[in-house]
């Protein structure tokens, strides 16, 4: 397993070349390679009340290793697997003497990017209809692909004033990544 952690695209080829040059230990052998990286940064360069949207470089780079090893005979016999962070906790977090929430966000992953969809809001007058919406009418959007999209499609038309919670929030964004990514 090999773990990149950020990955931006200022640094696709050096990490590629990392990635190579430690498969090579691996030449004419038969092995399981997880790479794993995440292309969300730690600190969102955008407003809370902004949707924000990242390239998925991760991806991009699992991409290029994929086919460098296809492209590689001494390599060819690895089996390459696509890990990412996939997670956003839902936990408030202590800091200092106030609890950081999340905000009113689903992460939802399309085949090139990441898509934080928010509606800005920490606490009171929750809109996740609004955040529901914005993701329906997305041109790849498709109702019956998971549970997560069913579920955003059903909320949007919904008069139910029970919007969820975070865990509700992250488990949606979570399912959905997680299906993309299997298929």
């Amino acid at each position: 397993m090999l773990d990149l952690g950020y990955v931006d695209n200022n640094y696709l080829q050096e990490d590629l070349e990392l990635i190579m040059s430690f498969l090579t230990i691996f030449k004419n052998t038969s092995k399981n390679v997880f790479i794993l990286s995440g292309s969300i940064p730690a600190i969102i360069p955008t407003k809370s009340t902004e949707n924000y949207e990242c390239p998925r470089f991760d991806y991009k780079l699992f991409k290029s290793t994929l086919d460098n090893c296809s492209q590689d005979s001494e390599l060819s016999n690895l089996e390459i697997i696509f890990g990412d962070y996939t997670t956003v906790s839902p936990i408030p977090i202590d800091y200092t003497d106030k609890k950081i929430v999340s905000n009113v966000q689903i992460k939802y992953t399309t085949s090139d990017k990441y898509i934080l969809v928010r509606n800005g809001q920490r606490k009171g007058n929750y809109n996740l209809s609004e955040v529901c919406e914005e993701i329906v009418n997305f041109s790849s959007f498709n109702k019956t692909h998971c549970w997560a999209d069913k579920y955003i499609a059903d909320l949007r038309d919904s008069t139910d004033i029970n919007r969820g919670n975070p865990s509700t929030w992250a488990s949606l964004g979570i399912e959905h990544h997680i299906v993309l990514c299997a298929e």
